[in-house]
């Protein structure tokens, strides 16, 4: 096979405001140029959050190409600085591959179509297992098969390549958690053993595993997806955080490929310096964007009400299928000619429309435009996430006419990891003195306490609760709703402010 990049071709050049210049080699122009792809220019990478951050304009499109260029960048640090891994260029262009197209199955309005509309419809669709599904198609098609063949090779080869393009943006590595294998086999070999044994992805197997730590990493949460996008988001919404492309860069100079201490599969290890700086920063800007950003309270109002604005529409909208067949908004994740026919642009047509069954859609829209959204009359926080029914609750207990005015808005305000550990014990290191004096280290290591002390403490996800509602109401409407909401808090245990905010 023909090595990659190649040599004999300029490569394409993008402008970036985030990493200066971009370059594209061929033969992935050809994915760029795609109908499919060129669909990510009209996806907002954040949703809605450019109606609260007005410059929050960037898109899917640029996004994807920034993942592109750092995982193209980290795959060639590693194979200069370690040819003993013999990456080869095929496996190259694979995790370049899938850094680019690894958001190319996002639907409308971003997380917000694959999370609450996807739960309010009941759906089971994630635009990870739709990336996979459009880049096996796409792939498999005459024309993007013959610009790859030469550097991926054809028959069974090329299949086994593809596979991997496809785990490599999303697919399960163990059949279940590595933390309850931990539990249930004490014995190192035999951990090691299982591992082997148990290694799901089809496209390369368990020896390779340090190549699945880059574009999305199931581990330590750490790969090149997440840093593009807080880098952007940040550049974009002027959220100030302690991360620059710089600290990206140590992070990759300071890596090496070791192995998992209790598994003894090889990942990506970094070493201790950079994890207490550089990466405990991605941490804390991670938990900064949540805060002032993601999680902001008008962009939580405003998603609610764009979400209404879907489900409103869901029914009328049909979109037509490979075969000819019409599909929901809620459906269209079952026939990819449909899926890619959708992006944020279906709002414009609702307002467009002058079909009388959208109207309810397009006064929302209307509202939206006008700034007409919903206030915080008061809010408490919580750490028990399995309060959702105080809604419901408080609707059926005020009077008929108000119920529609009122809606009680959730927001994560901190985040720990599932099994509620700071997310800096997910992190292998490696002693970068013991390099320096020569000692053979070929595992990493867990950080020690003594080594995070220093750190934030790992308290478990907190929760924001906020009733918001119509800013039609009179005042005492508004302090009618606020009493009975507080009545409900109080019978749970819980104490609300009693400041409103117009937001």
């Amino acid at each position: 096979m023909a090595e990659w990049p190649p040599n004999n071709s300029e490569p394409r050049c993008f402008a970036d405001i985030v990493h200066d210049t971009i370059y594209v080699y061929q033969p992935l122009c050809v994915l760029i140029d795609r109908p499919e792809f060129q669909r990510l220019r009209s996806i907002q990478q954040l949703s809605v959050v450019h109606l609260v951050y007005p410059t929050a304009n960037h898109n899917r499109f640029t996004h994807s190409l920034g993942a592109y260029h750092l995982a193209f960048k980290f795959v060639s640090k590693l194979r200069s600085k370690f040819p003993d891994l013999q990456i080869t260029s095929a496996e190259h262009l694979c995790v370049s591959v899938a850094a680019l197209m690894h958001d190319i199955g996002h639907g409308p309005f971003s997380h917000l179509f694959d999370g609450p509309f996807r739960i309010a419809v009941k759906g089971n669709w994630k635009h990870e297992d739709i990336s996979r599904q459009l880049v096996k198609s796409i792939m498999h098609e005459e024309s993007v098969r013959e610009a790859f063949k030469q550097y991926l090779g054809d028959g069974q080869e090329y299949e086994t390549n593809i596979d991997f393009i496809q785990d490599l943006i999303h697919s399960k590595k163990f059949p279940k958690p590595l933390d309850q294998v931990r539990n249930e086999i004490s014995f190192k070999e035999e951990r090691a053993r299982w591992a082997v044994e148990n290694w799901l992805p089809k496209g390369r197997d368990i020896s390779r595993s340090f190549l699945f730590d880059i574009v999305s990493n199931d581990f330590d949460g750490h790969d090149v997806d997440k840093y593009d996008y807080m880098l952007r988001d940040a550049k974009f919404t002027g959220a100030s955080i302690a991360l620059r492309t710089a600290n990206i860069d140590r992070i990759m100079e300071n890596t090496k490929v070791l192995l998992d201490p209790d598994f003894r599969f090889r990942r990506i290890i970094y070493a201790m310096k950079v994890a207490l700086n550089d990466i405990a920063s991605v941490g804390d800007a991670r938990q900064r964007l949540n805060d002032v950003v993601y999680q902001h309270l008008t962009v939580k109002i405003i998603e609610k009400m764009f979400v209404e604005i879907l489900l409103k529409i869901n029914d009328h909208m049909k979109f037509r299928g490979s075969s000819g067949k019409l599909y929901r908004l809620s459906e269209i994740h079952r026939d990819m000619h449909a899926y890619v026919q959708v992006n944020d642009t279906i709002l414009d047509e609702v307002y467009r429309s002058e079909k009388p069954e959208l109207q309810e859609a397009r006064s929302i829209v209307d509202k939206i435009q006008k700034r007409d959204i919903p206030m915080k009359l008061v809010q408490c926080n919580y750490s028990n996430s399995t309060i959702s029914t105080i809604e419901s609750e408080l609707r059926s207990q005020l009077p008929i006419e108000l119920q529609d005015k009122v809606f009680v808005i959730k927001r994560q305000l901190s985040k720990s990891s599932e099994s509620s550990m700071h997310p800096l014990r997910e992190v292998l290191v490696y002693d970068n003195r013991d390099a320096r004096n020569g000692v053979n280290i070929n595992e990493g290591r867990h950080l020690n306490e003594e080594d995070i002390c220093t750190r934030t403490t790992a308290d478990a996800s907190v929760f924001g609760l906020a009733l918001v509602v119509s800013r039609h109401l009179s005042p005492e409407q508004r302090q009618a709703i606020k009493e009975k909401f507080n009545e409900i808090m109080t019978e749970k245990g819980l104490r609300s402010d009693d400041n409103e905010d117009d937001e």
